[in-house]
C-alpha cells in the first residue's frame, strides 16, 4: 500500500517535471533562433520554388511516375507555405514567443523600472562574483572612492545611506532591452499571421495563351491532385511581350464586358478584390502557331496589329473577322491566311498574301483591309494567383520585428552594484549582452578598488 501510495505521488510529480522541461524548452532564446532560421530557409526555397514552378496540372503530368513522388506529395512541396511542416513550423514559433514573452518580459520590465538596485537577497545571489573586497573602515570614504571609479568608467552612480552601509547602482543604457517588448509579440504576430494566411489564402496558377481569357486557377490538393477555384472576376490576356516578360491584360466583369486594362510582370502584379495576379514566365506552345495581322481603317487611316490563331475572330463594329487556315505558298504572292468575314447574315471569304500587303486593300470594297505579316509561335503567360489575407498583418509584424531587433541590438543593458561596509566592499556587475567585455570592466574596476592602500578608504 506504501508503495503504490509514493508511485501515485510521483506520477504528478513526474508530469510536473515533464510540463516544466518543455516549458524551459520553448522559453530558450536558442530555439527562437532556431526556429526563425529554418522558417527563413523554408520560406526562401519556398519562394524560388514557386518562382520557377509549373502549373499544377503540368507538375502532376511530368512528376506523378517518379519514384519520389509520394514523398514530394507527402511533404506537399507543391505548396511548400501551406504544407503541414511548414505550419508545424509556425506552431512551435508562436509557443516559444509566448514562453520567451512570459519569462523574459516581466524581468525587463522589472530591470527598465530600476527594481533590483539594492545588492542583496535575490538580487545578489543571482549575479556571479559579488565577493568582498577589503577597504578601509570608514564607509563614507570608501563610498566615495567607489562612486568616482564608477564615474570614470562612464557610469553615474545613485547612492543609499544605510546605517554604516553604503550601497550603490548604476547603470546605461537602461530601455535597450525595452526592444524585446517588440521583438517576441512580432514573433508572435509573424506565427499567427503565417498560420491564418495558410489556412485562409490560397495560391493557383493558370496558362492562358494570348487573345485568351479565364475565370477560374487550377490549384493543386495536398494529395498532388488537382483542382479548381473560381475567380470573382474575369481576366483577358490581350497581349504578351517577351523582352521584358509583360502581359497587357484586361478585367472582366461577370457579364464579360471590360473594366479596367492593365499591364502586368514580373514585378508589377495585378490587385482586384483581395487577389494578386503576377507573370510567372512563358512557355512556348507546340503547334500554336498565330497570325499576324495589320488591320487597316481606311476611313481614317489608322492601322493597329493583332495576333490571332484558328478560330479567332477580330471585332470590328458589327463586321466579325476570323483567320481560318494558313497556306504556305509561293512565287510572287508567297504565304497567305484565308479570312472569313461576317456582317449579319452576309458570310464572304478572302485571301491575304505576305508579300503583297496592298492587295487586299486594292481588290476587296471593305472599309477594313488587312496584311499579313507572317507567322508567330505561341506564346502561353504563366501566371501566379494568390489569396493573402493575412499578408498585411505578416508585413507589419515584420517591420516592428525589424525594429524591435535594432532596437535591442543598437545598446547594452550595463548595470554596476556595489555595497559598502566597514572593511568591506561587495562589487558586481551584469550586462544582458557583451559579457565577456563587461566582465573585464568589472574585473578592472574590482583591481582598482582592491589596490588602494589600507586605511585611506
Amino acid at each position: 500500500m506504501a508503495g503504490s501510495a509514493t508511485a501515485a505521488r510521483a506520477r504528478p510529480e513526474r508530469r510536473r517535471d515533464l510540463v516544466e522541461a518543455v516549458w524551459d524548452l520553448f522559453a530558450s532564446t536558442e530555439l527562437a533562433v532556431a526556429l526563425v532560421l529554418a522558417l527563413a530557409a523554408a520560406s526562401l526555397a519556398g519562394a524560388i520554388v514557386d518562382a520557377t514552378s509549373a502549373a499544377p496540372s503540368r507538375i502532376v503530368q511530368e512528376l506523378s511516375g517518379r519514384w519520389w513522388w509520394p514523398i514530394y506529395c507527402g511533404l506537399e512541396l507543391h505548396d511548400l507555405f501551406r504544407s503541414w511542416w511548414f505550419l508545424l513550423l509556425l506552431v512551435a514559433l508562436a509557443l516559444a514567443a509566448v514562453a520567451s514573452a512570459a519569462e523574459r518580459l516581466p524581468r525587463i520590465a522589472r530591470a527598465a523600472a530600476g527594481h533590483g538596485a539594492r545588492l542583496a537577497g535575490e538580487v545578489e545571489r543571482g549575479l556571479r562574483g559579488a565577493e568582498p573586497i577589503p577597504a578601509g573602515p570608514d564607509p563614507a570614504a570608501t563610498a566615495a572612492r567607489v562612486a568616482a571609479a564608477f564615474r570614470a568608467r562612464g557610469f553615474e552612480p545613485e547612492m543609499v545611506n544605510e546605517r554604516k552601509i553604503r550601497t550603490l547602482y548604476a547603470e546605461r543604457g537602461r530601455h535597450a532591452r525595452l526592444g524585446e517588448w517588440l521583438v517576441w509579440p512580432s514573433l508572435l504576430a509573424i506565427a499567427v499571421a503565417g498560420i491564418a494566411g495558410a489556412v485562409l489564402g490560397w495560391q493557383g496558377t493558370v496558362e492562358v495563351q494570348e487573345g485568351a481569357a479565364f475565370d477560374a486557377v487550377a490549384v493543386a490538393t495536398a494529395g498532388g491532385e488537382v483542382g479548381r477555384r473560381s475567380l470573382p472576376f474575369g481576366l483577358r490576356v490581350d497581349r504578351l511581350e517577351v523582352r521584358p516578360v509583360r502581359a497587357s491584360v484586361t478585367l472582366l466583369d461577370g457579364a464579360g464586358h471590360a473594366t479596367r486594362r492593365e499591364a502586368i510582370g514580373e514585378g508589377r502584379p495585378l490587385r482586384e478584390a483581395g487577389i494578386e495576379i503576377r507573370v510567372a514566365g512563358l512557355r512556348e506552345v507546340p503547334d500554336g502557331s498565330r497570325a499576324v495581322l495589320a488591320v487597316v481603317d481606311r476611313s481614317s487611316g489608322a492601322r493597329r496589329e493583332v495576333v490571332v490563331g484558328p478560330g479567332e475572330p477580330i471585332q470590328l463594329g458589327g463586321i466579325a473577322y476570323t483567320v481560318e487556315r494558313y497556306a504556305p505558298g509561293s512565287g510572287d504572292l508567297g504565304p497567305a491566311v484565308q479570312v472569313t468575314r461576317v456582317e449579319g447574315d452576309q458570310i464572304t471569304t478572302f485571301w491575304v498574301f505576305e508579300r503583297r500587303p496592298d492587295l487586299d486593300a486594292l481588290s476587296r470594297p471593305d472599309r477594313y483591309a488587312f496584311e499579313f505579316k507572317g507567322l508567330r509561335g505561341s506564346q502561353a503567360a504563366v501566371l501566379r494567383v494568390a489569396h493573402r489575407p493575412a499578408a498585411p498583418a505578416l508585413a507589419a509584424a515584420c517591420l516592428l520585428l525589424a525594429i524591435g531587433l535594432a532596437w535591442t541590438l543598437s545598446a547594452t543593458h550595463q548595470r554596476l552594484w556595489a555595497r559598502v561596509e566597514p572593511g568591506a566592499i561587495v562589487l558586481a556587475g551584469a550586462a544582458d549582452r557583451r559579457g565577456e567585455r563587461f566582465a573585464g570592466t568589472v574585473a578592472g574596476l574590482r583591481a582598482e578598488l582592491a589596490s588602494a592602500p589600507e586605511g585611506k578608504g
